[in-house]
């Protein structure tokens, strides 16, 4: 019985000091993973980010097979749904690169602006877009939710504003006379439950903001309103931050290069259910020419905003927590002691 007392000690002795050094590894590891955290925490202070330095755990891709449902809060002048439209047709101006060949359009023209919500659109059988958890975990975002409101009209076609959007939620929306819009959009995972995302390292791209030098000058603008934080690139912003957290372009288009877009980015730090707002502000439709002075009161450009979100930003590896490694004495051994210790208690 010695000997087994002895090889019971032994065996528990040697676990215990793997124990200590694995427990000291992970404390190094936690350390390590809690600094890569603050140290990204300090980045987000103020409102400009290095966009290749983001950690980023949400991933949207097209997702063509995607079904959508839509509902008009408000009576529209005019709908119309899965429809295939060209450059010129009206109503409906969504271009060739938005509309890709591929998708078909959706929409409704509204008699003036519209306070409130006013469309509901809802995308499910979503297959490509995901979010990555805290411990590296991939989970299906299953369900997107898109809710308008507070249309401001620009007074030009009739003061008859017009949203539309596709059928694949990537290409988000695209606004015809009209001079803003809000927009708040829900993320739901597979159980049909709103996801909790991440904390700092859940990123919306937002573009395409367009500044065309008209008279007056064509602005194309976004800002966060809710559940989210918005952020310039700190070197060589193609689109900045003004004082009143609205974000365009200073520069126009016909000089400027842009980050990922054909037009002005920001990034926006979000939670579920993140707020914009896009507008062009200063329009001017009744007054508005080009650069040879040309009318462009009837312009599609002039009155034409596509709102896009994108999530294609971040490069840092997304640190995971480290997981702490146990070391157990089995069941045979902790019998084994168990007896022997009770013998010797017996002999003394």
């Amino acid at each position: 019985m010695p000997d087994c007392w002895l090889c019971s000690n032994l065996f528990i002795a040697t676990t215990l000091v793997a124990q200590k050094q694995d427990n000291q590894k992970y404390a190094q590891e936690l350390a390590d993973y809690n600094s890569k955290l603050a140290d990204e925490k300090s980045k987000l202070q103020g409102n400009s980010i290095d966009m290749d330095q983001i950690f980023q755990n949400l991933y949207l891709s097209n997702e063509p097979q995607a079904t959508i449902n839509v509902v008009w809060n408000k009576q529209p002048v005019e709908t119309w749904a899965n429809k295939d439209i060209g450059v010129n047709d009206f109503p409906g101006y969504i271009d060739e690169q938005y509309k890709s060949g591929k998708n078909n359009v959706y929409g409704a023209m509204f008699n003036g602006s519209q306070d409130g919500t006013f469309a509901t659109v809802t995308y499910t059988n979503l297959q490509n877009s995901y979010y990555v958890d805290l411990n590296g975990q991939k989970h299906s975002i299953a369900k997107m939710v898109h809710v308008f409101s507070n249309l401001i009209a620009n007074g030009n076609n009739n003061n008859q504003p017009i949203l539309e959007f596709t059928n694949d939620p990537f290409n988000n929306m695209n606004l015809l006379w009209a001079s803003g819009v809000d927009e708040q959009v829900f993320f739901y995972d597979e159980n049909g439950q709103l996801i909790d995302f991440p904390e700092d390292s859940t990123w919306l791209v937002l573009s395409s903001m367009n500044h065309f030098d008209w008279a007056p000058t064509h602005t194309e603008a976004v800002k966060v309103l809710s559940n989210g934080k918005l952020y310039q690139q700190t070197t060589n912003p193609d689109s900045t931050i003004h004082d009143d957290g609205t974000a365009y372009e200073d520069n126009t288009d016909l000089t400027y290069n842009h980050l990922l877009t054909d037009g002005g980015t920001v990034f926006a730090n979000i939670q579920n259910g993140v707020k914009l707002r896009w507008s062009l502000p200063g329009l001017d439709w009744q007054h508005a020419t080009d650069t040879s002075g040309n009318s462009m009161v009837n312009s599609r450009f002039y009155n034409w905003y596509l709102g896009v979100l994108g999530t294609t930003v971040g490069k840092a590896p997304v640190p995971t927590p480290p997981t702490r490694k146990t070391s157990s004495v089995s069941y045979h051994y902790n019998v084994v002691l168990f007896i022997a210790l009770n013998q010797l208690s017996l002999k003394g």
